[in-house]
């Protein structure tokens, strides 16, 4: 009754439900009742006495004198009554260690992305202001055909190859295998000394007498391996009374061997496994990426890695600790950017262009070495087809005539290391062993990763030493030929 007087008092709308005669029938009651006194000062007051649990609107359930019924503004205590109840559960934090819950970090990842991408073009901005533009192609013109030495150099290989296959071909008419394995090695030591002092003699740009150098021991490795496995063959077919054993002596011709020569592989085998056809889009789609990460490597080293080189050597010549180590964390950034371009141009890229054009299967040429949680791990997966090379050659050989595990590991990582004195110090015309013992050190860093740290520390401990060693060789190498050769 209350509620219908106030109803016909207030400026609330009456609702439908209500028949006229009852709707007049209260206003004309409501001058005989008189409304409850309300305070100004007490503001919640009116509101609970008027929408409150306790009041009559909210205890009387009738279908037509509701408060919901009668267009009345229901508080949000009452509407909040039952969502309370279970509000709190025990949780943790999405970013606790102890969640259990599945956290999408999309965003985050997109911040870090943004960030990094800010980040670079702020160094690009400051670069420019720094040095200026470096990038002149011009150099890269050489018109003295005497400073060709690819073209001397591919003349040679191809000697070194003859050779080897006329040896094979002698040795399957009769000749020793103790006069064999003599010529071969002959043939695989001049494959390396004859090259290596035409690139030291030439003198070419560095980065040329680089790739030459790469050139001449993929070529010394695969001479290497045509030479031990044919040996192989050759004895399961001399002790098979000179039947046919695995495709032996028919596979030693000269098409067979350029054509393993093209392979991006470094084992030789008679039979490989192959694809129906070349896929022409992805070919060419594999060559435009070399040609742009290439021009982008090029200017990286060109206008990020040099000009901290040249202004590395005051603070090596002074003795600066701060200044050498300012140096190699200014280095550390752009050679690690460098070094990943240049890998997947190589190992991506370029092998699947050769595996492409001669049909071969096999595509595996690295695994997943920057998840390497030791630095064993690194070397075992970074260059597959080294490895397989080292293992087949090196590695099982040397087990096989008993020595130890670890005796066979050193000397594996004393043949590499001497792979990579090569290609660095010949070209730049100076004989340090840094690369070499760098080398060496990793075996230390080997036990250590293996023995003491695992899981995400060993991840961590891989990729600080992997981003600090390699600019600190590049910048002692520098700084050697700036003393040598160019500052004199």
């Amino acid at each position: 009754y209350q509620i219908g007087v106030r109803c016909a008092t207030s400026s609330f709308p009456v609702p439908s439900s209500m028949s006229e005669s009852r709707t007049r029938k209260l206003r004309r009651s409501s001058d005989a009742v008189p409304t409850p006194p309300v305070h100004d000062h007490d503001e919640s007051s009116r509101e609970y006495h008027s929408d409150g649990p306790d009041s009559p609107a909210s205890t009387h359930r009738g279908d037509d004198t509701s408060s919901a019924a009668l267009g009345y503004k229901v508080s949000s205590y009452d509407r909040g009554r039952k969502s309370l109840v279970g509000l709190y559960e025990g949780r943790t934090s999405l970013l606790s260690s102890e969640n259990k819950e599945h956290v999408s970090f999309r965003g985050a990842l997109n911040l870090a992305l943004i960030l990094l991408i800010f980040a670079n073009l702020r160094t690009v901005v400051s670069n420019i202001m720094l040095v200026g533009n470096r990038i002149n192609i011009n150099h890269l013109i050489v018109v003295d055909t005497t400073r060709w030495p690819g073209i001397a150099l591919a003349a040679l290989l191809n000697l070194f190859l003859i050779c080897s296959y006329l040896v094979e071909r002698a040795a399957i008419g009769g000749m020793k295998d103790s006069t064999v394995d003599v010529l071969q090695a002959i043939n695989v030591a001049a494959a390396v000394i004859i090259p290596s002092a035409l690139v030291w003699v030439v003198r070419p740009n560095p980065a040329t007498g680089v790739l030459l150098m790469c050139g001449v021991c993929v070529v010394m490795m695969k001479l290497i391996s045509y030479w031990r496995v044919n040996s192989q063959l050759r004895a399961m077919w001399r002790s098979s009374h000179k039947k046919s054993s695995d495709g032996y002596p028919h596979n030693i011709s000269l098409f067979n061997l350029y054509w393993f020569m093209c392979l991006p592989f470094l084992v030789y085998q008679i039979e490989y496994p192959r694809t129906p056809k070349i896929r022409w889009t992805f070919l060419f789609s594999r060559l435009g990426q070399m040609v742009f990460l290439g021009a982008l490597g090029y200017i990286m080293v060109e206008q990020y890695i040099i000009p901290v080189l040249d202004t590395s050597v005051k603070a090596l010549d002074n003795g600066d600790v701060l200044g050498i180590i300012a140096a190699v964390l200014r280095l550390a950034l752009p050679h690690i950017y460098v070094w990943l371009i240049f890998f997947y141009i190589f190992f991506h890229l370029w092998l699947n262009v050769l595996a492409e054009i001669t049909r071969v299967g096999d595509r595996c040429y690295y695994r997943d070495w920057w998840n390497s949680t030791g630095v064993d791990y690194f070397w075992r997966t970074w260059n597959i087809p080294v490895h397989h090379w080292m293992n087949v050659h090196v590695y099982t050989p040397m087990r096989k005539r008993k020595y130890s595990r670890h005796f066979a590991v050193f000397v594996v990582f004393v043949i590499s290391g001497f792979f990579h004195e090569l290609v660095v110090s010949v070209p730049f015309h100076t004989i340090k062993l840094w690369a070499f013992f760098g080398l060496l050190g990793q075996l230390p860093l080997i036990t250590i990763t293996r023995g003491l740290v695992h899981g995400q520390t060993g991840n961590v401990v891989f990729w600080v030493s992997f981003i600090l060693g390699q600019p600190t060789l590049t910048m002692m190498y520098h700084y050697a030929v700036m003393k040598e050769h160019l500052l004199d």
